[in-house]
């Protein structure tokens, strides 16, 4: 049985007919792929009809790995047919999530069934998937670490061709899941496995042991604040340490910034953290520890704000509003975790990047008085009141 892979950008929405996906492919106008032999799995801006993304409101607490194993005749065996050769597409830059539900997939089509256990490692994937995983400094090397450590080392390995990057991340990571899945098959629990015994992975786990220097040379070149957030649980406003640092170099650097006690000026870590990323435009990432007390909500419809009042200087807002993102205002917004997995706990610039500087960006996380009364359903909401809300 034949397997091919393809990779799109992020958030993009996958145009479809009755029989084929019309993949956006870059050097091509589109790609079609005959469905019932394609899967689109965690991209798509779709549920349904072969393609799986949980990035939208109505997927509950879910990433794509678990929707699979949880109901894999729903979102895979419905829509399948019988063909000599599969597509399984999935976007750029693969994370966990992404990795996994290929291999699942991949898995589901040859075999027809998931063993129990699959759950387990679809569970795994939730966790981090959803920034609820926690570092152990005692049990650094886990699969989510290995994950980050063989991105690492193939985007930064000059003999493989650009191009090619994302395919050898795949084939590696296939390598680490094979392994994985006779872990859990043999009954090991899979948190606290010792991973260092796994073999062809030196290169990862030197990377993983040297981490936490390269958070502390990221730290020296980033500034911490102490910033107003609302307390969910509480409705009421807190201080709480935020860290910016700009093109971390630190594999963990999130997980370390959250248990950094010695120096976060409260000694709680920084709960909230700002990684300003390569990109041609302004990429920022900001997050939440989503296991705190704490919410984002009303920052990321801030800063669209604040990114549509840019675009709107050179075009319209009739190409603003063209093929809105479901459950969104726009076609290309700032994602700000509206999903109930997330839950306003992350929030990403919009596809290729943002008009706005990392000034305007930074200075805007600093503004929870301005943001943070925001109320109502936001899925709900028009451009034109996204318009007049700040």
């Amino acid at each position: 049985m034949k397997f091919s892979y393809f990779f799109i950008p992020a958030g993009s929405t996958i145009d479809y007919t009755k029989n084929d996906f019309q993949l956006p492919i870059k050097g091509s106008d589109e790609l079609s792929l005959s469905k019932g032999c394609s899967f689109i799995l965690d991209v798509g801006n779709h549920l349904g009809d072969g393609i799986v993304d949980h990035h939208q409101p109505g997927t509950e607490n879910a990433c794509v790995s678990s929707l699979i194993t949880n109901n894999p005749k729903k979102h895979i065996g419905d829509f399948l047919s019988r063909c000599s050769a599969y597509n399984l597409v999935t976007h750029k830059n693969p994370d966990f999530d992404a990795l996994c539900s290929m291999y699942l997939t991949e898995k589901y089509i040859a075999q027809g069934e998931f063993p129990v256990f699959s759950k387990i490692l679809s569970d795994y994937v939730l966790e981090v998937d959803s920034g609820k995983k926690r570092l152990d400094a005692d049990h650094l090397v886990e699969p989510y670490s290995l994950i980050l450590a063989i991105s690492h080392c193939i985007y930064h390995d000059p003999s493989i061709d650009f191009n090619q990057k994302d395919y050898a991340i795949l084939e590696r990571s296939f390598i680490l899941l094979d392994f994985i899945w006779d872990v859990l098959e043999k009954g090991h629990d899979i948190e606290t496995f010792d991973w260092l015994t796994i073999k062809g992975f030196d290169d990862e786990i030197a990377v993983i042991r040297n981490d936490f220097s390269k958070y502390k040379s990221d730290f020296l070149n980033s500034s911490f604040q102490a910033i107003e957030l609302t307390n969910k649980y509480l409705n009421q406003s807190e201080w709480v340490d935020c860290l910016f640092t700009n093109q971390p170099k630190s594999v963990l650097w999130k997980y370390w910034a959250r248990s950094d006690k010695v120096h976060s000026p409260s000694r709680n870590g920084f709960q909230v953290n700002v990684a300003f990323l390569p990109s041609s435009k302004t990429r920022a990432i900001i997050s939440v520890d989503p296991n705190s007390n704490y919410t984002l909500k009303g920052l990321g419809l801030y800063l669209d704000f604040l990114e549509m009042k840019e675009l709107l200087k050179s075009q319209s807002i009739d190409a603003l509003i063209q093929d809105p993102r479901e459950g969104f205002h726009r076609n290309n917004p700032w994602y700000d975790g509206r999903s109930t997995m997330h839950d306003y706990s992350i929030i990403d610039a919009p596809i290729g990047g943002s008009v706005v500087s990392s000034e305007v960006i930074s200075d805007a996380v600093k503004r929870h008085h301005i943001w943070s009364n925001v109320n109502g359903e936001f899925a709900k909401l028009k451009i034109s009141e996204v318009l007049t809300l700040f």
